[in-house]
């Protein structure tokens, strides 16, 4: 009877016992375990196993030596994003033509701007408002080693991307040279009035590369990499005893040993 009043005398911490190691088998039970695979092989060497039989369906991963060249060319070939902002060639247009009267007034031309003033007024505005529409690229460190000619951009106008080579744009330099060549078989004489401005101060870019666009992207293209390439079923052959275990058939047994390893249910359900 005494050992009854023991139990009795010491039951609220014998519950605690329990209730403590009770929880550990929960916490155990509960929580994910790697699986086991118990088959060892090394890569060019026989198979000295039983044959291997698919127990399940499972895929064959890619290696990650392939799926990193992968990765690798979908970022390389990740076309860079641009923004077309139409609000630069609105204000520069404002300006020239602001900046073109001001200077006829200070020259005391004012209200009698002969027919060139106003002709080579009217053709510098229209050279502009047409390169503006093509656009100017910046001239970004991003762009640096790449063939205009075969390098395709997107560009982003009013919330839509389109696809366009590089060399559809021009840059300050070729839009500088495509005004004077123009105006001059437009009208000789403008070359004269165009000196008395600075040409440059209305050449700013308005394609604008758009960094934060291109990573999300190039982040999204990377997220669609498929990591897997095709499908082993059940009860299909893997490899016999003496095969060497190399190419495809070693490719198949990492595939098997990752899923059995990521999957502690696996080795419940099968006998692997």
């Amino acid at each position: 009877m005494n050992w009854i009043k023991g139990i009795v005398k010491f039951w609220k911490t014998i519950q605690i016992v329990l209730i403590y190691f009770l929880s550990i088998l929960l916490v155990y039970f509960m929580f994910p375990r790697e699986g086991n695979f118990r088959y060892e092989y090394s890569k060019n060497t026989p198979w000295k196993h039983e044959n291997l039989v698919a127990p399940f369906d499972f895929p064959i991963y890619k290696t990650e030596e392939r799926v990193q060249q992968e990765r690798d060319s979908l970022l390389n070939n990740a076309p860079l994003y641009f923004t077309h902002d139409s609000l630069i060639s609105n204000a520069i247009l404002t300006s020239f033509n602001a900046d073109y009267n001001a200077m006829a007034a200070s020259l005391g031309i004012g209200a009698t701007v002969t027919d060139s003033w106003t002709l080579t007024g009217r053709v510098i505005a229209s050279m502009l408002e047409e390169i503006y529409e093509q656009g100017i690229i910046e001239r970004h460190p991003v762009l640096d080693g790449l063939r205009p000619e075969e390098t395709p951009v997107m560009v982003v106008r009013d919330g839509l991307a389109e696809e366009q080579l590089l060399s559809a744009f021009y840059t300050g330099p070729s839009a500088y040279q495509h005004i004077l060549r123009d105006i001059e078989g437009i009208y000789p004489g403008s070359l004269a009035i165009l000196d008395r401005m600075n040409l440059n101060d209305y050449l700013r870019p308005n394609t604008l590369y758009d960094e934060a666009m291109t990573l999300n992207v190039r982040q999204a293209t990377a997220e669609q990499l498929v990591l897997t390439q095709g499908m082993v079923q059940a009860g299909e052959l893997i490899i016999a005893r003496g095969e060497l275990v190399s190419g495809r058939q070693l490719l198949i047994i990492e595939s098997l040993r990752r899923e059995i390893e990521s999957n502690p249910n696996v080795e419940k359900n099968y006998l692997v």
